[in-house]
């Protein structure tokens, strides 16, 4: 078990996203780059074929950028798939080309993406009302912003005849309101990844009455005429048309238009799939199962506000029994699904009491029927060819929870600015709902910072998803060799002018230094891969998380996650489809998938559909504890039948108890449902549970800034072993009712809590030591090669007296490499006899290697940078070598012209370079 834990097999190591510039790549340079991610410690790689940051046309582009899909592309991702389980190491594809989805000539406008757009004409009555109503402007996404800004590829532009197909609007429904217009205004920004939509932002909705609805779709004549009797007060007339919507895949690498498919309808998936899947198999068929793991959906990221399908407005009738069209106006909300923008405007129209039920169960709707025509014959397809799904659901419109559950890796990411632990549990919730194995995690996505990470924030973030319980890491990521394209100066990183994620691959300079930080990653992930959560809190979700988390911030987690956190409890989110698919047994509710919660909380949800709400008075009544943080929910969710639903609703949740977020802990205790980890309150540590056999494993996180000795309680007869997952080895611990462990600020460390006799025994504590400190001056040989801004080559040999921070010297300060220092140690034997000797290199940005005499080097992919070197020194003269490597940053951006997209946050510093020690001979001895 140990040997595992030090060593770890390849299917425990993290994965690395790899973008390949669309064809442009040949099998050789592919492979040999591949065998340095197997040296580095990766375990396998997620193949993405893009063309982000990539010259779009024109001579500097290749010719064979847009060659995927095609039979040369797939025998070279079969040759990269030979050389991967050579290596042992795994492959997932991506289900097409960058996101979300789509492309070629598979998807044409009758399979692309669909939306409703509306218009109004305001008239007074009463009176007689004659003309031509306004009709609704065809939104403008991606396509139609090309074309005003240089247009598209040659390659991928759209032929006359599909430009004819989506000009056509078809007139859905034609309704009139009573009541006022909205109120909009322009939206004050700019977000990249998308365009503000049309409405800007609305600071007011019109508010209407929905019992006065009027439907006069019928009264539209083809010329566009109509005539009403408009009955007294102000009214809207709204026209609501269908249009195809010209959105195009982001940067999507391949020959042919690159239209989004339509994720409702279930023929736009199967013409993706059999361009992008069935083309697949004879190619890679012999890795199925094996290297190929797997194919992957990104995170989809559709702005588009009223998404549409042909039978939309049959299958909502079928589904929840009435016709959406009279209630269309009340259904739109501007940027409800924008995921890269921070905000969450009004309704365009709204109603008191109607507004919030319809479009709940449009959302519904979508949700159901994405779920059932993608993510489900996703599933399907990959399981058919031996494979596995593995689908980010958390930019989708639907219920994320039972997304996820649909795949057999859901995955979860960390946002681009922070690793939010209530946001990073939904996919693991999904996994213990819905029986899943294996829940992964898309990581280091900062924003503004991808090129100023070092590997210590890595290994930050990295402790952020496991203590979340997320069992495998892909991190974002790698660029396929193509270095001194497209401009001659510098390597490709798709993400550049944004900086999001961080470049994980040979280009970076600390990446010769990156196997001690993999290595702590695949340990991590060998202890999260064994046996079974301990979560006994199942939080209910409402469908629309992306809402519920707060579109403003969705970082910061709730006060009742702090107070459960505090009092021991780990929780997930349970869905109400999850809820209703479980069973009450021995006091517990047991998921599908066959994970037991011994209680359910509610946390301000203000409505829920009454058979949800039957339910938990169920559960209740059977023993398992139910509990409101917050306000109870008063009302149905949905529209149809709203009244008695209503009187359902709280019929069923009286019995509820509800309780402030400061007292949730104690009142689980009080409804005798144990805690994950009895921890002294005021712990301030994050933890995760397993539980295997007869021992559990605990993970334990210091998140913050100043260290922190959590102490719990251990039961008699049992013991615990801390395992360090830096370095591989396991230590007893002296337990007796209670046991603590100091925690630096921003560490982890795991613990093995199991019968006294299969621990080993604590460690004698050390004797006090005597210590003496020398501080090592030059002069220094200092060596440099690396690059500078615009991709100035910069190499250098001098000789320096004291250590210097490169940024404050002029013709250095934009250096991003390696720095080699050498030094000559003398030593004296009496030095030698005295006892132990370290070298304490001090602080060094960003990692580092030490040689001494000529020895096999230490690395270091983080401080403290202090190293034993006892063994390894001489009496006499002996040669330091210390190779430090710092982040990309400075090479990239001029604090004069900080370049990239104008975005608020962009850094306009240099960053600290090179060994600024001091360094010190550190000699120890017994008292």
């Amino acid at each position: 078990m140990h040997d595992l834990f030090r060593d770890p097999p390849t299917h425990h190591r993290p994965l690395l996203r790899w973008w390949w510039p669309g064809g442009a790549v040949d099998a050789t340079t592919l492979c040999e780059q591949l065998r340095g991610f197997a040296a580095a410690g990766w375990g396998g790689v997620e193949i993405q074929p893009c063309r982000i940051g990539l010259p779009h046309d024109g001579p500097a582009a290749p010719a064979d950028l847009h060659d995927v899909f095609t039979p040369r592309w797939f025998d070279t991702v079969a040759t990269v798939m030979a050389e991967a389980a050579r290596l042992g190491l795994r492959v997932d594809t991506t289900f097409g080309s960058a996101w979300p989805f789509g492309g070629g000539e598979a998807i044409t406008p009758e399979l692309a993406t669909q939306e409703l757009s509306l218009a109004w004409t305001s008239v007074q009555g009463p009176c007689r009302w004659q003309g031509q109503p306004r009709r609704p402007e065809r939104p403008q996404r991606s396509a139609s912003w090309l074309a005003s800004h240089g247009g598209l590829p040659e390659e991928q532009a759209l032929p006359a005849d599909w430009l004819t197909r989506m000009a056509a609007a078809e007139t859905v429904a034609v309704v009139a309101l009573r009541g006022s217009t909205p109120s909009l205004g322009p939206y004050p920004g700019f977000v990249p990844m998308t365009l503000p939509d049309r409405w800007g932002q609305v600071f007011a909705p019109g508010w209407v009455d929905a019992s006065q609805t009027v439907d006069l779709t019928d009264r539209l004549q083809p010329d566009g005429q109509l005539s009403w009797d408009v009955p007294e007060g102000d009214w809207q007339i709204v026209v609501v048309q269908r249009f195809v919507s010209d959105q195009l895949i982001l940067e999507g690498a391949g020959h042919g238009p690159q239209l989004v498919l339509d994720h409702l309808q279930r023929a736009a998936f199967d013409a993706h799939a059999a361009r992008v899947g069935d083309a697949a198999l004879p190619h890679w068929a012999a890795h199925a199962g094996s290297t190929w793991r797997s194919v992957f959906i990104d995170s989809l990221e559709v702005p588009t506000d009223l998404l549409w399908t042909a039978d939309f407005a049959a299958e909502f009738q079928r589904r929840r029994g009435y016709d959406p069209r009279p209630h269309l106006p009340l259904m739109l909300q501007p940027g409800w699904r924008n995921c890269f923008q921070a905000r969450r405007g009004a309704a365009l129209f709204d109603a008191a009491d109607a507004g919030e039920r319809l479009r709940h169960d449009y959302r519904l709707t979508v949700s159901e029927l994405m779920i059932e025509r993608l993510y489900a014959p996703l599933a399907d397809w990959a399981r058919a060819q031996g494979l596995q799904s593995r689908v980010q659901a958390h930019g989708a419109p639907v219920d994320w929870l039972q997304a996820y559950g649909t795949a057999d890796i859901p995955e979860t990411e960390d946002l681009a600015g922070g690793a939010a632990p209530h946001f990073l549990r939904v996919a693991r919730s999904a996994a213990h709902i819905y029986g899943r194995d294996t829940v992964s995690g898309e990581a280091f996505c900062w924003l503004l910072e991808g090129l100023a990470i070092t590997p210590r924030q890595v290994r930050e973030r990295a402790d952020a998803f496991y203590v979340a319980g997320i069992q495998q890491l892909v991190g974002h990521g790698a660029s396929a060799s193509v270095a001194g394209w497209p401009d001659g100066q510098h390597p490709w990183y798709p993400f550049e002018a944004m900086e999001i994620g961080t470049p994980l691959d040979e280009h970076n300079p600390w990446w010769a230094f990156a196997r001690p930080l993999t290595d702590y990653l695949a340990r991590n992930q060998n202890l999260l891969q064994r046996g079974r959560a301990v979560v006994p809190v199942a939080v209910l979700a409402p469908l629309d998380l992306f809402a519920f988390m707060g579109a403003a911030d969705r970082l910061t987690p709730p006060a009742w996650h702090d107070a459960l956190q505090d009092a021991g409890y780990d929780w997930d989110w349970i869905n109400e489809h999850g809820l209703r698919a479980c069973h009450v047994e021995a006091g517990a509710l047991v998921t599908p998938g066959g994970h037991r919660y011994r209680a359910v909380v509610l946390t301000d949800l203000h409505a829920l559909r009454a058979e949800v709400a039957e339910c938990l008075a169920a559960c209740l009544a059977a023993g398992v504890p139910v509990l409101a943080c917050g306000s109870l929910p008063r009302r149905e969710a949905g529209w149809l039948d709203a009244a008695a639903r209503d009187a359902r609703v709280r019929q069923a949740l009286q019995p509820v108890r509800t309780v402030a977020p400061s007292a949730l802990g104690q009142a689980l205790r009080e409804a005798g449902v144990p805690a994950t980890l009895e921890l002294a309150a005021g712990h301030g540590c994050s933890f995760h549970v397993r539980e295997d056999g007869e021992q559990r494993w605990v993970l334990l996180r210091n998140p913050g800034a100043t260290p922190q000795a959590p102490v719990w309680a251990l039961a008699p007869g049992l013991a615990a072993e801390t395992w360090d997952a830096w370095t591989g080895e396991v230590h007893g611990m002296k337990t007796h009712d209670a046991t603590d462990m100091q925690l630096p600020p921003t560490t982890s460390r795991w613990l093995r809590i199991a019968p006294s006799a299969q621990c080993r025994p604590a460690r004698p504590r050390r004797a006090a030591a005597r210590s003496t400190t020398r501080e090592l001056r030059g002069p220094w040989q200092v060596s440099g090669d690396g690059v500078g801004l615009a991709g100035r080559r910069i190499r250098f040999d001098a000789t320096w007296d004291s250590l210097n921070d490169l940024r404050n010297l002029a013709d250095l300060a934009d250096f991003a490499g390696q720095l080699r220092y050498t030094l000559t140690l003398d030593v004296t034997s009496a030095e030698l006899a005295a006892g132990t000797l370290c070298l304490d290199l001090g602080t060094a940005h960003d990692a580092l290697s030490l040689q001494v005499n000529g020895d096999t080097p230490w690395m270091r992919s983080e401080g403290p940078f202090v190293f034993d070197v006892t063994r390894r020194l001489q009496a006499g003269s002996n040669t330091l070598v210390i190779t430090v490597a710092n982040v990309p940053e400075n090479a990239h951006r001029d604090p004069q012209r900080p370049g990239g997209l104008p975005l608020p946050g962009r850094r306009l510093t240099r960053l600290p370079t090179g060994l600024l020690g001091p360094v010190r001979l550190l000699a120890e001895s017994l008292s």
